[in-house]
C-alpha cells in the first residue's frame, strides 16, 4: 500500500508541473505575439533601438518608447503583487474566494482617495500612497470587525467583504450625485489604467516586490502553520494575531501603492490565485510564485489586448 501510494505521488506532481508550465507557458506565447505585433505597428526603428535610453531618442520615438516598455513591465509587476496578495489573503483567511476585491481592500483605497480628493485636498499633499493604505486598512478592519463574532469564519469574511464593498459603492454614488464633475474624474481614473509616460511608477512596484518578498521571509513559517486550526496553531507558538495583523498590513500596503499608481484593478488577484488553486500546488512558496507569474502574464495580456483596441 505504502509503495503504491509513493508511486501515485510523483505522477501526480508530474501531471501538475506540466499544466502549470503549460498554461504559464501558453500566457507567455500570448503575452509575447500581441506585444511583438503592438512593437511591429507602432516603432518604425529596429528593435534594439527600443532598448535604448530615453535621451538618446527623438521625442516622437521617446513618447512611443515610454507608452509600450513602461506599460508592459507595469502590468507584468502590478499582476504579480495582486496575485499574490491573493494567496496570502487565501492563507490568512482560509478561503479560496479572498482577494483583494473581495475583501474590499481595493474599494477601500480608492474611497480614500475619491473622499481626500473631494473634502481635504490638503492631505494629498503627503502622497496618494498614504491615503490608499488608510482606507485599505479601514475596509479591512471593517471586514475583520464584521467576521469577529464568528471568530473569522471564512464564509462570513467573504460575505462581510461583500457588504463593505456595497457600502462602499452605495457611498461613493451618493458623491458622485453631489459631486459630479470633480467625482467622475476620481472614479474613472479609478477604474484602472495601466497607461504610462515615464519609468517611475515601474521603479515604484519594483521595489515594492523586492520589499515585499523581504517582508514575507520571516512571515513564511507562521503563515504555513497557520492553514491549521487557529487553537493548533496557537500550541505549535505561532502569534496569530500578530501574524494576522502583519500580513494584513503588508497586503494593505502592497494593494495601495497599486491602486494609488494605477487605479482598482479588479479580479486580477482572483483569477490568478483561482488558477494556482486549480493546478492545487500544496506549498505555500510555489503557489506565492505561481500566482504571481499568472497574474503578471494576465495583466500583460490584457494590457496589450487593450492597447491593440485603443484605436
Amino acid at each position: 500500500m505504502k509503495n503504491s501510494t509513493i508511486a501515485i505521488y510523483p505522477r501526480r506532481a508530474k501531471r501538475f508541473n506540466s499544466l502549470t508550465g503549460l498554461m504559464i507557458g501558453g500566457l507567455f506565447a500570448l503575452a509575447i505575439a500581441t506585444s511583438g505585433y503592438l512593437i511591429n505597428s507602432r516603432w518604425q526603428l529596429p528593435v534594439w533601438a527600443l532598448f535604448q535610453a530615453s535621451a538618446n531618442l527623438s521625442l516622437n520615438d521617446m513618447a512611443i518608447q515610454l507608452s509600450l516598455l513602461p506599460t508592459m513591465l507595469v502590468a507584468i509587476l502590478a499582476g504579480g503583487i495582486l496575485g499574490s496578495s491573493s494567496i496570502l489573503l487565501q492563507q490568512l483567511v482560509k478561503n479560496t474566494l479572498a482577494s483583494d476585491t473581495t475583501l474590499a481592500v481595493g474599494s477601500g483605497a480608492q474611497m480614500a482617495l475619491l473622499i481626500v480628493t473631494l473634502f481635504l485636498p490638503s492631505f494629498g499633499l503627503y502622497g496618494s500612497f498614504w491615503v490608499a493604505f488608510i482606507g485599505a486598512m479601514l475596509s479591512m478592519g471593517l471586514v475583520f470587525l464584521l467576521a469577529a463574532p464568528s471568530r473569522m469564519n471564512p464564509v462570513v469574511l467573504v460575505l462581510s467583504g461583500l457588504v463593505v464593498n456595497i457600502l462602499i459603492s452605495a457611498i461613493a454614488s451618493v458623491m458622485l450625485i453631489f459631486n459630479p464633475e470633480m467625482a467622475l474624474g476620481v472614479m474613472v481614473w479609478g477604474s484602472g489604467s495601466l497607461t504610462q509616460a515615464s519609468w517611475d511608477t515601474t521603479i515604484d512596484l519594483l521595489v515594492a516586490n523586492v520589499v515585499g518578498a523581504m517582508c514575507l521571509i520571516p512571515l513564511y513559517k507562521p503563515l504555513m502553520l497557520m492553514s491549521l486550526d487557529d487553537r493548533q496553531a496557537k500550541a505549535l507558538g505561532v502569534p496569530v494575531k500578530w501574524v494576522r495583523l502583519a500580513v494584513t498590513i503588508l497586503v494593505a500596503m502592497l494593494t495601495a501603492l497599486v491602486v494609488s499608481h494605477l487605479g482598482s484593478l479588479s479580479f486580477i488577484g482572483l483569477a490568478a490565485a483561482t488558477l494556482t488553486h486549480g493546478i492545487k500546488i500544496r506549498h505555500l512558496s510555489a503557489r506565492l510564485v505561481v500566482s504571481f507569474l499568472l497574474g503578471g502574464l494576465l495583466m500583460w495580456l490584457a494590457s496589450n489586448v487593450a492597447m491593440l483596441f485603443e484605436g
